[in-house]
Formats: C-alpha cells, sequence, structure tokens
C-alpha cells in the first residue's frame, strides 16, 4: 500500500465503485428505452 492509499483507505475505492455502477444503470437504462421506442 502507498501513502496515499493509507490516507484513503474506504474513501477513493468506494467512490470509484459507485461511479462504476452509475455508469452501469445509466448504460442498461438507455439501452432499455432504445429498445422500448423501437419496437
Amino acid at each position: 500500500m502507498t501513502d496515499e492509499e493509507k490516507r484513503q483507505p474506504e474513501g477513493g475505492h468506494w467512490s470509484g465503485m459507485l461511479a462504476i455502477r452509475l455508469l452501469l444503470w445509466t448504460l442498461i437504462c438507455a439501452l432499455l428505452g432504445i429498445l422500448l421506442i423501437g419496437n
């Protein structure tokens, strides 16, 4: 572990996970919307 990782043990990883989850949800919602509108 580097010094920066020790300074924010949970915060950095958690915010990254949240960002990834938000991106996944927006992609899924966009695909569903396109499918519904397309049909």
